[in-house]
């Protein structure tokens, strides 16, 4: 009988030649014969990912469709037991919704567009199995950068301002501020105000930056009792507008004064509080 002494493995070796040999222990005559022992395969190399993690960015306008990742493994075994299965693991975070992973190549597809403002990262694990049985697994994690773009328009914290101004203000008087924000994380800093219509004296003047307005022009500025200005703001591609309303009020030159100098007035005692005494 031929025993094995020590372990075998197909992916270093698959085939041994040996001699046996019969010696007569009276004459020692001898015979031999060959004898080629053939190891089988079988299922003992799990898959093996070429990394066991991945971080990639993505733009959020890439469509639907669009391949983002190739994923590759090896199995060391032979037969069905080196045939590679590629899938996304089950989480609880909708993987499935956003990515497809390709059974057969690996390569990992968009199913849907992603939204930075909405998530701006994602996590998931991939799993290439081998069809042995039973079958192996290996696993690797997938992180992905959801790049911003400018996809959405400035936004204005009010529809609408209303304010108040004297007539006898005068130039460089502060009248009112404007305020947009972007979902846009890259747009935050490049916001740019300009006064759209109605201002063709050149009354007013806003500034760019911050969105506050102020008088710069005297000139027939307190014949005009309500002015109406259509403010726009732009990221450089979407832009927005609010409509400021601008009163002037007449000045306040004069002091209250008092019907009579002085007042004389009799009251009970014992009066409620709150009566009316004159």
């Amino acid at each position: 009988a031929i025993y094995v002494v020590d372990e075998l493995d197909y992916e270093r070796r698959q085939t041994y030649e040996l001699l046996i040999r019969a010696t007569d222990s009276v004459s020692g005559v001898s015979a031999e014969v060959p004898v080629s022992v053939l190891v089988q395969d079988v299922n003992d190399c799990p898959p093996e990912i070429e990394q066991d993690s991945y971080n990639i960015t993505v733009s959020e306008r890439a469509p639907f469709g669009t391949a983002i990742l190739k994923v590759q493994a090896k199995d060391n075994d032979t037969g069905i037991n080196q045939i590679i299965n590629y899938a996304l693991q089950t989480d609880s975070k909708n993987t499935s919704e956003h990515f497809h992973m390709d059974p057969a190549d690996g390569v990992i597809y968009l199913k849907k567009s992603l939204d930075h403002e909405t998530l701006s990262h994602h996590h998931f694990t991939v799993v290439a199995s081998d069809k042995g049985v039973p079958s192996l697994s290996s696993t690797a994690h997938v992180w992905v950068s959801v790049m911003d773009m400018n996809d959405n328009p400035p936004k204005f914290e009010q529809p609408s301002y209303s304010c108040v101004l004297s007539e006898h203000a005068s130039r460089g008087q502060f009248v009112t501020v404007v305020s947009a924000s972007d979902p846009d994380y890259i747009d935050h800093d490049r916001l740019v105000y300009t006064i759209a219509q109605g201002n063709e004296l050149q009354t007013y003047g806003i500034d760019p930056v911050s969105g506050i307005i102020t008088l710069v022009n005297m000139q027939n500025f307190a014949e005009k009792h309500v002015s109406i200005l259509n403010v726009s703001v732009t990221d450089g591609v979407y832009t927005s507008f609010t409509r400021v309303k601008i009163t002037i009020l007449p000045a306040n030159l004069h002091n209250p004064v008092f019907e009579h100098l002085a007042y004389d007035a009799k009251v009970d005692e014992n009066q409620l509080a709150g009566r009316l005494v004159t």
